[in-house]
């Protein structure tokens, strides 16, 4: 765990920039260096494979078409020595010319019989006797006695194939032989035009160890195939470090087809194509260091621009916002880069608030404090004798006093809970008419007029609703002008509501400063004119409350007269 850990250390020590870095070039080499191992297994087994499959077919094909080739010139002579028995002279050398007149795959043809030889020459033929013609008979009659024909290998001739059929007399005894021996090297013309890329055919007499198209070679993989040939096979592979041997067998005569491929192009052809892959790679790894490097620098000044902010943001400078002003930031940088500055906002209002709420508990507290304590204290002195009308006149300025005390304090108690979503609410249908009254005697200064018409009670939270009236009326008679005037409490039916309009004759006030008494700390006197008391948190908490239960509330000013209109359901489905 400790050794993973000191890990995770070492890797907290480099920066953002070389991060984005290490993954842009991990990036870019990962998927090269797999293409390069896909493309090396690709064209080493695949390709190989490829070809081994099209080297059978072309060998098997070869192979019929030599089979083909030997069969039908088989059948060729084997014709002419079932014409010629106990002919004359003239009509076996007539018959000779005319067949390589027509048929010109016959390299040499010979007729032999017991004491002379028709032989080709020169496209001629003459005769000569058995002597000067060295050949075994007796050897070739004693293998021919129990087959029609003969294959045989003669190096006076050629290096190609000889086929010998016996030539009968009248008594079906053997009175001579017709040998030929078959181009086989004219495959060798067919083999250059059929196949390609170094790939050789080789007909090949395993018993005899003769090549018979290319008689200058010597079949150098001879042992290969010997040992191939242990299991039996007609047609196979065989597999070296460079080339790729693909054979086939000719059954009569006993022959095999053997194609050559050579792999050593083939390898060269791989490692160009890796170099080529390697070069890629390389200008791909330069081309995302570049973009890497040149990415990474935007963002690194983006992350130097945001600490910066982060540490003018901890020393209460909440004006210096994070500006995205910069090429190649994410997405997800910008919507940091808001909620930051969201965030500075809120904490900004935050400061503010505890700025005023400071100043205001400062301010406010401290008159209905003083009022308190110096009433106590004039009631509290040996010397003082006060009547009962006095006392009860010192006590009652204390009361009202205490109760100024304690709605300042339940304001400033209620904020947070409905800033906090907190604030919870016990409706019920509340009868308001003896509520009303009861809230305008706390204000026996202002003179009140209050109208009720069609509608008795509404769907609230009895305390929050007398709290959202104390904070009207409060307020209606703070800046009532002139003090003398009637504050006006008008409550109607509206639909499935019931709407309250507070009015009262004021000052004239700016449209600007209407527009912001909903919010905290907001009075109609700034801190230089102030005459009258109060937190400046009574009319957002009555919009707050008033929304809260499902109402809505209004502010107009006209012809020095100044209006609160709000309503509240009368039912539960309201």
């Amino acid at each position: 765990m400790k050794k993973i850990n000191y890990i995770f250390k070492f890797f907290r020590k480099f920066s953002a920039r070389t991060y984005l870095v290490a993954m842009g070039l991990m990036v870019s080499a990962t998927p090269i260096f797999l293409l390069s191992i896909i493309n090396y297994n690709f064209m080493s087994n695949d390709i190989i494979n490829l070809i081994e499959r099209k080297n059978l077919l072309l060998v098997e094909s070869f192979s019929n078409k030599v089979k083909l080739y030997i069969d039908l010139n088989s059948k060729i002579i084997k014709l002419i020595s079932g014409i010629i028995y106990d002919k004359n002279d003239n009509f076996i050398r007539n018959a000779f010319s005319n067949v390589l007149k027509t048929y010109t795959d016959i390299e040499i043809i010979s007729y032999v019989n017991h004491s002379k030889v028709w032989i080709q020459e020169n496209n001629n033929f003459y005769i000569t006797d058995t002597k000067r013609f060295k050949i075994n008979q007796e050897s070739i009659l004693n293998k021919i006695k129990n087959k029609d024909y003969l294959y045989i290998y003669l190096k006076e001739y050629s290096n190609n194939l000889c086929i010998i059929y016996p030539v009968f007399d009248k008594n079906k005894n053997i009175s001579g032989f017709i040998f030929a021996t078959l181009k086989l090297n004219r495959f060798n013309k067919y083999s250059e035009y059929v196949f390609k890329y170094n790939e050789e055919p080789f007909i090949y007499d395993i018993s005899e160890d003769i090549v018979l198209n290319y008689p200058k070679n010597i079949f150098v993989y001879k042992e290969f195939l010997k040992k191939e040939l242990e299991k039996n096979s007609n047609i196979g592979i065989i597999k070296l470090s460079n080339k790729i041997i693909t054979y086939s067998k000719i059954s009569e005569p006993n022959l095999f087809v053997c194609l050559i491929h050579s792999l050593d192009e083939y390898y060269k052809e791989i490692a160009n194509k890796h170099i080529k892959i390697i070069i890629g790679a390389l200008i791909s790894l330069s081309f995302s260091l570049f973009m890497a490097l040149w990415i990474s620098s935007y963002q690194s000044k983006f992350v130097k621009s945001f600490l910066k902010s982060i540490r003018a943001f901890s020393k209460g400078n909440y004006s210096d916002k994070v500006v995205a002003n910069l090429l190649f930031i994410p997405k997800e940088f910008d919507l940091m880069i808001d909620e930051f500055n969201v965030m500075a906002e809120k904490i900004e209002k935050l400061d503010k608030f505890k700025s005023n709420l400071i100043d205001t508990v400062s301010h406010e507290f401290k008159t209905p404090l003083t009022s308190i304590k110096g009433f106590a204290s004039t009631l509290m002195r040996k010397d003082a004798n006060f009547d009962k009308d006095t006392t009860r006149k010192l006590l009652k300025i204390i009361s009202s006093q205490v109760d100024r005390l304690s709605r300042m304090v339940e304001d400033l108690l209620v904020v947070p809970k409905i800033e906090g979503n907190t604030l919870v609410l016990r409706n019920e249908y509340v009868e308001f008419e003896n509520i009303l009254y009861s809230i305008i005697e706390f204000f026996p200064s202002c003179k009140f007029e209050i109208s009720i018409s069609d509608v008795k009670y509404v769907y609230c939270d009895s305390d929050r609703f007398e709290q959202i009236i104390l904070n009207l009326c409060e307020n209606a008679c703070k800046y009532n002008y002139p003090k003398e005037s009637i504050i006006k409490i008008m409550v109607t039916k509206e639909n499935n509501y019931a709407k309250f309009i507070f009015s009262n004759k004021s000052k004239y006030i700016e449209k600007d400063k209407l527009d912001t008494l909903f919010d905290k700390f907001v009075r109609l006197d700034n801190d230089l004119t102030r005459t009258t008391g109060g937190t400046g948190l009574g009319l957002y908490i009555t919009r707050a409350l008033i929304e809260l239960m499902k109402g809505k509330i209004f502010i107009s000013y006209e012809d020095d007269e100044f209006k609160v209109i709000f309503t509240l359901p009368i039912n539960e489905n309201s």
